[in-house]
């Protein structure tokens, strides 16, 4: 097994995701790859090593590498929102609606400075947010890659939820992950956002949701630039810029 393919499976059984964003939805790609990938085999293995070790922990990845090009279609879809509820408007085919053109004027609720807790039923955040919105907030949905505005914004001001208002991020605080979802390093204040494990799929995550209206924002993942090293990754839709 050629270095670059060890390599590569490798990466895969220890990261997964480094192949969710290489490999996107082109299951004509994945196929090719998967053809590419030599099956371990002990006379691949250096001089001077254990060669039964050396073809187990091979064969193990070469397993894993292949696991993650058959699901990463699949999970790219997924992104870093929740995985419960409908498919957002986005993949249902529906147009999105711009979240700079969202009229507040129907929300009782929402405030860029009150910060006491929200108790309002689904029912009634249902009959105030966008079908878009509610879907991302209160269903778990996630928007496409590449396809909200805020991704990779470059300017001054401030994020605030796009359900009630509470501010979450600073505006220079968002960086280029390449990953197709607005990310930022750090929340405004540590009690911006809250988090919440997510152990569905399989996976262990952690969920951003806003602390006053409890609306599902994205994820948090430790693989973020300095000086924190995280990545919390939101949803454009689920922000509001307030300049």
């Amino acid at each position: 097994m050629g270095k670059e393919s060890f390599v590569a499976s490798h990466i895969a059984s220890r990261n997964p995701h480094f192949l969710l964003f290489r490999l996107g939805n082109d299951q004509d790609q994945t196929r090719q790859l998967i053809r590419r990938v030599p099956i371990p085999r002990m006379s691949d293995s250096p001089s001077g090593v254990d060669h039964r070790h050396y073809t187990n922990t091979a064969m193990k990845n070469f397993r894993s590498l292949i696991m993650s090009l058959l699901v990463a279609p699949g999970l790219l879809s997924l992104g870093c929102g929740n995985t419960a509820g409908a498919p957002s408007t986005a993949d249902s085919g529906m147009a999105q609606q711009p979240v700079a053109m969202q009229d507040h004027s129907n929300n009782p609720y929402w405030s860029t400075t009150d910060t006491a807790k929200l108790n309002v039923s689904k029912e009634e955040w249902k009959s105030i947010l966008s079908p878009e919105l509610f879907n991302i907030a209160f269903n778990g949905g996630t928007e496409r890659p590449f396809t909200g505005k805020y991704t990779d914004y470059k300017g001054d001001g401030t994020f605030v939820c796009a359900v009630c208002g509470h501010p979450l991020y600073d505006a220079g605080t968002e960086f280029h992950s390449g990953t197709g979802w607005p990310s930022f390093y750090q929340p405004l204040t540590p009690t911006s956002v809250d988090h919440r494990g997510d152990g569905s799929l399989g996976m262990e995550r952690t969920e951003v949701v806003c602390p006053r209206c409890d609306a599902h924002l994205g994820h948090v993942f430790d693989d973020g630039p300095k000086p924190t090293g995280l990545r919390y990754c939101m949803n454009s839709v689920s922000l509001v810029l307030e300049k």
